[in-house]
C-alpha cells in the first residue's frame, strides 16, 4: 500500500494590542474580519498545490557550526526510505526550548551547493534570524532542487551551545 500526504494546517486565534499607558487597545484576530485565516493545505501528487514527499525530524547542530540539509537525498521519510526532492514545497523548522539565548540563521549564506529557493540570492549575508520557528513555503510551483548544485538548505547556529530544532521538508 502506497503512503498518500494530504496535509492542511489552519492557524485561527486572536488576542489584544494595546498600550497600557493610555489604555487604548486594539483587537487582533486572525480567521475573522480583521485578517484572514492562514491555511496551508497540500494534495497528494506532483502538482500545484501537491508534495509527495516528506521528512520530519529532530535536529541538533553545534555551537558556531552548519547543518547543511541535503534536500536530494540527505533526508529519509518514515520508512527510512532516502528522500531526494526536485521540487521543495515547505521547509518548517522550530527550536526546541525557545530562548532569547538560542537562534539559528537559515538561508543561503555563501555555502556550496546552497540552493537559492526564495531567497533570491546565494551571498553569506543572505539569511534569516530565527528565534522560534521558520516556515518557508511556496506550495505551487514549488523552489527547484538541484542535485549536487543547488540542493542544500543551510542552518546555522551562531551561539556558543548546541541547538536543537524539528525539521519539516516537504516537496515532489
Amino acid at each position: 500500500m502506497a503512503d498518500v500526504l494530504y496535509l492542511r494546517e489552519r492557524t485561527i486565534g486572536g488576542g489584544r494590542v494595546g498600550d497600557d499607558a493610555t489604555g487604548q487597545y486594539q483587537a487582533a484576530v486572525f480567521g475573522k474580519s480583521n485578517l484572514p485565516a492562514r491555511v496551508r493545505s497540500l494534495t497528494h501528487g506532483t502538482g500545484s498545490g501537491q508534495a509527495n514527499k516528506w521528512h520530519l525530524s529532530t535536529r541538533t547542530v553545534g555551537a558556531t557550526s552548519f547543518d547543511l540539509i541535503d534536500l536530494a537525498g540527505g533526508l529519509t521519510d518514515h520508512k527510512g526510505a532516502a528522500v531526494t526532492l526536485t521540487k521543495l514545497k515547505r521547509f518548517y523548522l522550530a527550536v526546541v526550548s525557545p530562548s532569547s539565548a538560542k537562534s539559528l540563521r537559515v538561508g543561503p549564506q555563501n555555502q556550496a551547493n546552497a540552493g537559492q529557493f526564495g531567497w533570491g540570492g546565494t551571498g553569506a549575508t543572505v539569511y534569516q534570524t530565527v528565534y522560534t520557528d521558520w516556515d518557508d513555503y511556496e506550495p505551487y510551483a514549488g523552489w527547484t532542487v538541484t542535485a549536487g548544485t543547488g540542493d542544500v538548505y543551510p542552518v546555522y547556529n551562531p551561539g556558543a551551545s548546541p541547538v536543537s530544532y524539528v525539521l519539516f521538508v516537504l516537496g515532489v
